[in-house]
């Protein structure tokens, strides 16, 4: 079996120092929920640690989407190039599976610092969006 593979990252979190690695990266996991870090034997630390990093670094729920999305891809990798046998790899990839619903789902927790922030700028926009369609609609009126 091959073990060359390539797991998408940013570039600079391949630059990163095994210390700097360490306060951003906790393997699978996040908020004192321990989750294991295989999938029937198979590792998937190297993913998770990924995950971490881009959601250390993300900023916008875009940015949030694509680390979980580059998470289960990631996951898929290491499960193709660490199976041999059908049956185990179909287990994997449901597990893959309910390990990216996990996140997409409940992720946010982990992804946004405060909450607070979080709904401040969803307030924020949405009264954005009520000031524009306000004003719109007076500057119609008057029309």
């Amino acid at each position: 079996m091959n073990n060359n593979y390539i797991l998408i990252a940013p570039k600079e979190y391949y630059q990163l120092t095994p210390e700097e690695k360490g306060e951003v990266c906790h393997g699978c996991g996040s908020l004192g929920i321990n989750v294991p870090d295989h999938l029937l034997g198979l590792s998937i630390h190297e993913a998770c640690n990924i995950h971490d990093y881009m959601y250390n670094i993300g900023e916008t729920i875009t940015d949030k989407q694509e680390a979980d999305s580059i998470f289960y891809y990631n996951m898929c990798i290491l499960i193709s190039r660490g199976s041999s046998n059908r049956f185990i790899l179909s287990l994997r990839k449901y597990l893959a599976m309910t390990y990216f619903l996990a996140v997409y789902g409940f992720g946010i927790f982990s992804f946004i610092p405060s909450m607070e922030n979080y709904y401040d700028s969803i307030v924020s926009h949405q009264m954005q969006e009520q000031s524009q369609r306000y004003y719109r609609g007076i500057h119609n009126e008057n029309s």
